[in-house]
C-alpha cells in the first residue's frame, strides 16, 4: 500500500534537511509506522474520511515515531522519563527504563490518545463497557438475592 499521508518533506519541517539515504530511510520508516498503525486502528481511513480525524494528527504521530529512529542522537523535545494520565478513577502511568538506546516502535500515551478521541473513546470507557456501563441492565446480580426477599422489602423491585 503507497503512503498515503506523511513524507519525508514532513521530518524536514521539524528538524533539518535529510542527506540523500537519510530520505530513503525514512520513507521506509514512514511506510513501516503508517502500516502499524493501520493495523492497529484499521478504521483510521473512516476516520479522516468523515472529518474524525485529520491528516495533520496523523502525520504528527508518524513524524514523532520515526524521528527519534532517524535521529537517536538528537535531543528531541521527548525527554520525559515518566507520564502519568489520570481521569475520574483511571490513572495511567508509564516509566521508560533508559531515556537513551535502542527505541522500538511503541506508541507514547499522546499518540494513543489522538486515535481514541477518534474513536470516541474516552478514558475508562473501556472498563465502563466491560461491566455493562456501571452497574449493568437490571436483573444482572438477581442471583446474588432471593427474590422474595426483594419483592417483600421493595414492592416492585427495584424499578
Amino acid at each position: 500500500m503507497p503512503n498515503t499521508w506523511t513524507e519525508p518533506a514532513d521530518i524536514v519541517k521539524v528538524w533539518r534537511p535529510l542527506r540523500s539515504k537519510e530520505n530513503d530511510r525514512a520513507q521506509g520508516l514512514i511506510e513501516f509506522v503508517e502500516r502499524a498503525i493501520r493495523r492497529e486502528w484499521p478504521e483510521i481511513t473512516t476516520w479522516i474520511a468523515y472529518g474524525r480525524l485529520s491528516v495533520e494528527d496523523v502525520k504528527d504521530v508518524v513524524v514523532w515515531m520515526v524521528l527519534p529512529i532517524l535521529a537517536p542522537d538528537v535531543d528531541l523535545p521527548i525527554n520525559a522519563r515518566s507520564w502519568q494520565d489520570t481521569s475520574g478513577s483511571e490513572s495511567r502511568s508509564v516509566t521508560l527504563d533508559s531515556p537513551t538506546g535502542p527505541r522500538l516502535l511503541t506508541f507514547s500515551a499522546w499518540m494513543v490518545k489522538v486515535f481514541d478521541l477518534a474513536a470516541g473513546k474516552v478514558a475508562g470507557e473501556d472498563d465502563a463497557l466491560a461491566m455493562g456501563g456501571g452497574f449493568g441492565e437490571p436483573g444482572r446480580f438477581d442471583r446474588l438475592f432471593e427474590s422474595e426477599a426483594i419483592e417483600r422489602r421493595w414492592p416492585g423491585g427495584f424499578a
